[in-house]
């Protein structure tokens, strides 16, 4: 293996209360020789480290952050989604895990135990009791958190009040034993604040604390030492709640998936495998009430599936032979089977999951902004409170005591932890709520751009439309338009046409019976023929039609005035006869003018880029109030969306291939679910809906997820403010200093937890 190699592992991460946890690990891990990049979701707390292969690096970055508090298990590269947790299935894999207490802020009431496990081969039964086992574990780990979370407040608080009451009986003696409390419950403080300094982050939260506790000792005031110390852990434990809170928003967006599923043999016989074991082309039998473990077609039989889990549709969806089908979906009647398109460690759920924790650990303009800020934030408060401490004293005679007391509380008050979690809260609770509606936001400086679009360009066919033709009118110059219906089926029966499957639905909706039919075959490029009643029965363009000499002055005026309305026609001939003809046009979405109407009261322009025919393009779009520009190439969609990006930042929203270049261009591509991969690859927000409210319901979110983050700013930094003034002039003690800090870091947590209950906005 080369030296220089760039090597990526994947570990799961415990211990992390709040999203400046994982600041403070990754500040830590980068400024490690040899890491190329640390990078951390709290939210999935996965931690994902990129480093050069170094013979020392790894076991740096390992044993720091053990010695920070928190425990890494490394994740090999199979993973399985299973409901609320991530599951591992280890074979024949080197398991390490650091274990040092529960909670980061006990540990110094555990001891530290580091261990290797090797994970020999099991057989399947093995496998399964040991899974289990292990989520049992988790289960309890998760129940057990918020209680090991206090013992060591509540041990503190206990010795706090003994200290008061020696105190009591004693000035010097309880002195003392407060200064013996403080210093107990500074040592895993001081430990962290060392570990950083080691790879030289001088200027962390930690820092401040065991700068402010230690001096307040030194001038008497180890009582406010004390309470401050017991204080930080409280605010930090109430903090880590309510983070933990954000969290189970995104773990319950995976339903459980099935561990086994019904697999039937090329034997026509049936057997349980496991899911993850589901190969690519295997049939896979689910009965009524199962959830789906594959992505995958209907091989067989139908039934009404419900894709809320990934959709948000309320209402489940009628699926028959050849119909798509996703994982996490629920056959809700009819037995089915559906054949595998995908492996069944790689489904929708997974994908939407892994798609979700990238967006989390993303980070936007704002927060790298204010992440650089706060490096040069922390060293300016440091110099504040070491002016505050010693300039009065020196050049204005004042009591050093009380101005070093005063410093110290500056030191307190300067902490960064609200500003530092400002940004990523909100963005963590903006993508979960969004994710829950069927918006799936890739990263956040997309989240962040969205607001500020001020134009939006449309592709027509499959966005604004359904992308589907449907028959509209049925005209027959006989007056009998089920005669019509049924001799168009009959010679479209055998066809996978689009516009022979349109004139099919509308058959089976009318409850038309189709005979059978001899000699059925295509004419290449000008419709279909089949004999019926030993008559031979066309299906044509009106052009052919003409060179049959089929159509009448009449009948072509008739036909000509549906084609201008932007309809396909296809006439229905009967031994060169025309009986009628048939129109047919793609609809639009029926939210398609109210969504662009409410974009239009947000202050944002619409236009619709497609290359169908002018006429087409405008009778389609006639309802809409917005701009139409058809007949265009990909490569004129694409250069339309590079000129007007130089004058304003613009939205594409597209479905197909032919999208792609145009969604790539945009400031922010947006895709609908229902479209190709490629548009799905390209864009930066996919609509799963494939319903235009909601990108609606995307932009009013970042909108709101930006004036979140500004009150959060504003919350951190004028509590700050508040307190720092009141210091100058002498009217805070420590105490209120260090509740001013975990009160705007609670405050701002409990803010953008807001965002969770964002709804879909109401449109008429």
């Amino acid at each position: 293996m080369k030296h220089n190699e760039l090597i990526t592992v994947k570990y799961n991460i415990k211990g992390m209360d709040c999203p400046s946890c994982a600041n403070k690990i990754e500040i830590f891990c980068n400024k490690i020789s040899g890491v190329n990049q640390a990078k951390i979701n709290f939210t999935a707390s996965l931690f994902t480290l990129n480093f050069y292969n170094n013979s020392d690096t790894r076991d740096k970055v390992e044993k720091g952050i053990k010695n920070l508090g928190f425990e890494l298990t490394e994740i090999p590269e199979a993973i399985k989604y299973n409901g609320e947790k991530t599951h591992l299935r280890i074979k024949e894999k080197l398991k390490r895990e650091f274990v040092i207490s529960n909670n980061k802020k006990s540990n110094y009431f555990n001891k530290i135990k580091e261990k290797k496990l090797s994970t020999e081969k099991v057989d399947n039964h093995k496998l399964e009791h040991n899974h289990t086992k292990e989520q049992s574990h988790d289960h309890s780990h998760n129940h057990s958190h918020d209680s090991t979370n206090w013992l060591p407040i509540t041990f503190l608080s206990i010795a706090f009040a003994l200290s008061w009451i020696v105190e009591y009986f004693s000035k010097s003696f309880g002195l003392v034993s407060f200064a013996i409390v403080t210093l107990i419950a500074l040592l895993p403080i001081l430990k962290k604040s060392w570990t950083m300094m080691k790879v030289g982050y001088v200027f962390s939260v930690e820092t401040l604390m065991s700068i402010s506790a230690i001096g307040a000792i030194f001038i008497g005031a180890s009582e406010e030492a004390a309470a401050v110390i017991i204080l930080f852990m409280l605010g930090e434990t109430i903090e880590g709640y309510t983070s933990r809170r954000a969290k189970k928003g995104i773990q319950s967006l995976a339903s459980l998936l099935p561990d086994t599923s019904l697999l039937v043999t090329k034997e026509g016989t049936t057997k349980q495998i496991k899911s993850s074991e589901i190969k690519i082309g295997d049939h896979i039998e689910i009965k009524p009430g199962e959830r789906l473990a594959i992505d995958g077609e209907i091989f067989k039989g139908t039934a009404n599936i419900d894709e809320s889990l990934l959709t948000g549709e309320s209402l489940p969806v009628y699926k028959k032979q050849g119909d798509k089908v996703v994982a996490g979906s629920i056959n809700t009647d009819g037995n089915i089977i559906v054949k595998a398109t995908l492996p069944g460690n790689n489904n929708a759920v997974t994908r939407m999951l892994k798609m979700v924790e990238e967006a989390q650990s993303s980070k936007s303009r704002v927060m790298r902004s204010i992440e650089s800020f706060s490096r040069i934030y922390t060293p300016i408060i440091l110099l504040i409170g070491l002016l505050t401490a010693i300039i009065p004293p020196l050049f204005f005679q004042m009591q050093w005591v009380d101005w070093i007391y005063r410093g110290l509380t500056i030191l307190l008050i300067g902490c960064p932890c609200a500003l530092v979690i400002s940004t990523p809260s909100a963005i963590a609770s903006a993508i979960t709520a969004a994710t829950k509606m069927g918006i799936l936001i890739k990263n956040a400086s997309a989240l962040e751009s969205l607001g500020k679009i001020k134009k939006i360009a449309f592709d027509k066919t499959g966005t604004i439309t359904h992308g589907k033709l449907k028959v509209t009118n049925v005209i027959s110059f006989e007056s009998n338009e089920e005669k019509l219906l049924k001799f168009a089926g009959m010679v479209e029966s055998k066809s996978t046409h689009p516009l022979a499957i349109a004139i099919l639905n509308e058959v089976f909706e009318r409850k038309i019976t189709l005979n059978e039919v001899q000699n059925a075959k295509n004419l290449s490029g000008k419709g279909a023929s089949a004999l019926i009643e030993n008559k031979i029965a066309i299906i044509c363009s009106p052009i052919y039609a003409n060179e049959l000499n089929a159509l009448n002055l009449e009948q072509n005026s008739l036909i000509k005035s549906y084609q201008e309305q932007g309809k396909t026609i296809a006439v229905v001939l009967i031994e060169q006869k025309a009986l009628g003809f048939i129109a047919l046009s793609d609809t639009l979405k029926p939210e398609a003018k109210s969504s662009i109407e409410k974009l239009k009261q947000l202050g944002i322009n619409s236009i619709i880029l497609t290359g169908d025919n002018k006429i087409s393009a405008n009778a389609i779009t006639k309802n809409i109030n917005t701009e139409v520009i058809a007949e265009l190439l990909p490569e004129n969609k694409l250069s339309y969306i590079q000129n007007i990006s130089k004058e304003q930042k613009v939205a594409m929203v597209g479905d197909g291939i032919n999208d792609a270049p145009a969604l790539a261009a945009a400031e922010i591509g947006i895709a609908m679910g229902g479209g190709t991969d490629v548009a799905v690859d390209t864009s930066q927000i996919v609509i799963s809906k494939n319903n235009l409210n909601s990108i609606v319901d995307a932009i009013v979110l970042s909108r709101k997820t930006m004036i979140n983050i500004k009150q959060n700013i504003f919350l951190a930094i004028g509590l700050k403010a508040i307190f720092l003034i009141l210091t100058i002039f002498g009217d805070t003690q420590l105490w209120m200093a260090i509740l001013a800090d975990t009160g705007a870091t609670v405050l701002v947590t409990l803010n953008a937890l807001r965002l969770l209950k964002f709804k879909s906005v109401p449109i008429e």
